[in-house]
């Protein structure tokens, strides 16, 4: 009796995390849409006393930042020289690099040997790149099969 209410509670929580990933999901679109438009917005209301944060001041580092540029470009893939457009457009401050495109280099290839992204077919601007959708631990929760027996 007691396994299958294992197998029922990993029924549920598999059920849960497939719901919360799409939510996660929608919200980082929402965001990279609204950061450019409150980033715009906000010089033009030049009478508030402070600007709201971007997502470069809500703990968003260059590697999420990278992520979510390719999420958001789903199922388009993207050069290097787009992420560095896709980061701006998102209102991430690169302006704290000398020279902004070797830390995308170093990190598009750090998401690439991890699997996070893959390299797509070679554009006449360069090396492309694509989201691996499901990627890493999310990937392996939700490809648990629960037919099989637990134990």
């Amino acid at each position: 009796m007691a396994h299958e209410a294992y197998k029922q509670a990993l029924q549920t929580a598999s059920a849960e995390m497939v719901k919360l990933l799409a939510e996660r999901s929608d919200i980082d679109k929402q965001i990279s849409k609204l950061a450019p438009a409150i980033e715009y917005l906000s010089k033009l209301c030049t009478d508030l006393p402070a600007e709201p944060p971007m997502p470069s001041e809500l703990d968003l580092g260059l590697a999420d930042a990278i992520r979510l540029a390719f999420k958001t470009a789903i199922p388009a893939s993207l050069t290097p020289t787009e992420v560095r457009d896709k980061l701006r457009e998102q209102g991430f401050h690169l302006d704290k690099y000398a020279n902004e495109m070797p830390p995308i280099h170093n990190t598009i290839l750090r998401l690439l040997k991890k699997g996070e992204i893959e390299e797509d077919v070679p554009r006449r601007e360069g090396k492309c790149y694509k989201w691996v959708n499901g990627h890493g631990l999310n990937n392996k929760l939700l490809s648990v099969d629960l037919s099989r027996e637990i134990c």
